[in-house]
């Protein structure tokens, strides 16, 4: 399963990027719209600051997530390290940026 950006809850700019970047870097991501939940990007992106959500959530993850399958064993390792490649590289090339690129 590839990392994923919540499309609800990201700026558009910064999701465009996260693209981009994961395609330099070689790492599969997909995108997904989740309605019943937050993140904390929604709170940053409310007073206008871009943000982006990042999850790894399988695509039934409404019959997991806080219940009592939200388990350890419920999560795929590799898909986490998936992941962090892409946040850690993400995190890097917005560091080079001017802070209203994604704005």
């Amino acid at each position: 399963m590839a990392p994923q950006t919540l499309l609800n809850m990201s700026t558009p700019s910064l999701e465009k990027f996260a693209r981009q970047v994961a395609e330099k870097v070689k790492v599969q991501i997909a995108t997904a719209t989740v309605d019943i939940v937050s993140a904390d990007s929604l709170s940053f992106i409310e007073k206008g600051i871009p943000a982006i959500s990042l999850h790894g959530l399988s695509a039934n993850w409404q019959n997991i997530i806080h219940t009592n399958r939200d388990t350890a064993d419920q999560i795929n390792p590799a898909s986490v390290y998936l992941g962090y490649v892409l946040a850690l590289n993400l995190l890097s090339k917005i560091d080079n940026c001017d802070c209203n690129t994604f704005r």
